[in-house]
């Protein structure tokens, strides 16, 4: 599937022989990019990735919300395979999820979610 705003596009693909979710992030706004996944249209209960380009390459956070509040690390990241660009016009970041995590704290994929997204700078 695809969602687009004029500061905003992401990509996403479902890789069944391999049981994950191949996820495209791009944004021209911000320094980071935060991309939520929930089973209720609210920021609570989601799991969260957040990620951001530095000179040192991408860096990627496996999260979970646990109120309306930044959400927290997970114990165990899930994240697969991320890799990123920044190159001055945009940010873009690539990454999957399996579809089935063994990890308690994050959402299952399988059916319908919503996607919660949010740009966000460092200063």
């Amino acid at each position: 599937g695809t969602f687009t705003t004029s500061s905003l596009r992401a990509e996403w693909r479902v890789d069944a022989e391999q049981q994950h979710v191949h996820f495209t992030m791009r944004s021209r706004l911000g320094d980071w990019i935060g991309f939520g996944i929930a089973n209720q249209p609210r920021m609570h209960p989601s799991d969260v990735i957040t990620a951001f380009v530095n000179s040192s390459g991408v860096q990627v956070q496996d999260r979970h919300t646990i109120g309306y509040t930044r959400p927290a690390l997970d114990a165990d990241s899930q994240v697969l395979n991320a890799t990123g660009v920044r190159n001055g016009i945009w940010t873009e970041v690539m990454f999957a999820l399996p579809c089935r995590s063994p990890d308690t704290e994050d959402i299952q994929l399988h059916g319908r979610h919503h996607l919660l997204f949010v740009l966000g700078t460092f200063s």
